[in-house]
Formats: structure tokens, sequence, C-alpha cells
């Protein structure tokens, strides 16, 4: 019995480090402001965190809501492939926030089916900005 209450014990510290690690990113990132729109919707890029691998650009960007969205979340973190060349962007995970600025996690998820292709952002979007 005290064999698996050890082994327990190491799987918990072991999970909680995991969700330190992953989900105080957004605490610790270089967050960058890169704009505002009208709305009061605030667009920031980690620029920490931006790589280029095979002629893709992937960084996080994170937006930040002014009023709750139907689900209710406040910031999301998105990480994003990008063709900056055809301004074009596939997502690779979303992870939802219930309070500004990337706090208090709600969920951690893979793009829907229907966001899993490539996007293409309008050239005077907030997104094209980005890319």
């Amino acid at each position: 019995m005290l064999y698996y209450y050890l082994d327990m014990k190491k799987i918990n510290i072991l999970f909680l480090l995991f969700l330190i690690s992953t989900y105080s990113s957004s605490v610790y990132a270089e967050w960058k402001h890169l704009i505002t729109e009208p709305n009061g919707t605030r667009w920031f890029l980690n620029i920490g965190d931006v790589k280029k691998i095979d002629g893709y650009v992937y960084l996080w960007w994170l937006t930040d809501w002014k009023k709750p969205t139907q689900s209710g979340d406040l910031s999301a973190m998105n990480h994003i492939m990008c063709d900056c060349k055809f301004l074009k962007y596939k997502y690779i995970r979303f992870i939802f926030f219930k309070g500004q600025l990337g706090q208090d996690l709600r969920s951690n998820d893979e793009p829907v089916e229907q966001l899993k292709g490539w996007q293409y952002a309008p050239p005077d979007s907030a997104c094209a900005k980005f890319l």
C-alpha cells in the first residue's frame, strides 16, 4: 500500500510540473502588443518563440477580447503555422482562457475540422498585419 501511495505521489508531482510548464507560458512569454482593433480587441505576439522551419514561420499569438465571447472566454492563445508570402496560415493549437491576457485556463484544443486547412488573411485584417 505504501508503494502505491509513493508511486501516485510521484505521478501527481510530475503531472503538476507538466501543467505548470505548459500553462504558465502565457505569464512568462515575451508578449509584444501589436494592434488594438476599434472594438477593443488586442492582439499580441510572443516574440520570444517565433521560429522559421522549412520556409514556414511558427508563432504564438494572443487575442484579448474586451467582452467575453459566446463561450465566456476573454482571451485565447493560438499556435500558428504561417506562409507569409501568400498571407495564409494554419492553426496548430487553440488555448482558451476565461480571464484577460491568458489567465484562468478553460481549454487546450486542436483545431476543429473546418479550421485545420489553410486560412487566408484579408489584406487589411489584423491577421495580415501579423503575417
